[in-house]
């Protein structure tokens, strides 16, 4: 007699139990694919003189530097073939030019699938979902912010290039 229920509920919390898997091991994806570009960022930095990469091909070096790592990310349910965006204000910007690198934004996680993509910032993944932006400092730093702390570390980037 309660059998049916009881089953019906039991697939409907094994449904919810998949789901947040699949979602930490995106999250999990994220958070290496991140490290990844910013462990090459350093190796880019240092082989560049302290200078951030190019615009149009700035994921093209940092793939030589880390050994071909999956730059997009895999296997994403929450928005599917997310990547990574370079904060189109820190093309070939050298380091002494930032007052301080380990705070300006120099990629971030990204809605466009687009390799090599420059964004703005309004195609940031996290901001209106569960969620957060995971960012590339330009030191090779990786954090997730709270859309607020993300909005504070724009401005604090755009802020932060110092005058020629």
């Amino acid at each position: 007699m309660f059998t049916l229920p009881i089953t019906v509920l039991l697939l409907i919390a094994s449904a919810f139990q998949w789901y947040h898997r699949q979602v930490d091991m995106h999250e999990d994806a994220e958070l290496v694919t991140a490290h990844a570009l910013g462990a090459a960022l350093s190796l880019y930095l240092t082989d560049n003189h302290d200078t951030l990469p190019p615009a149009s091909n700035w994921e093209t070096n940092l793939e030589r530097l880390a050994g071909n790592p999956p730059l997009k990310i895999p296997g994403a349910p929450l928005h599917d073939g997310a990547g990574f965006a370079m904060n189109a204000n820190a093309a070939a910007v050298p380091l002494s030019k930032l007052v301080a690198p380990g705070k300006f934004i120099f990629a971030y996680e990204s809605t466009k699938a687009v390799f090599n993509t420059i964004g703005s910032f309004q195609d940031a993944a996290g901001l209106h979902g569960r969620q957060l932006p995971l960012v590339i400092f330009a030191d090779g730093s990786v954090a997730r912010l709270s859309p607020q702390e993300f909005q504070e570390a724009i401005a604090a980037s755009n802020a932060q290039i110092k005058e020629k």
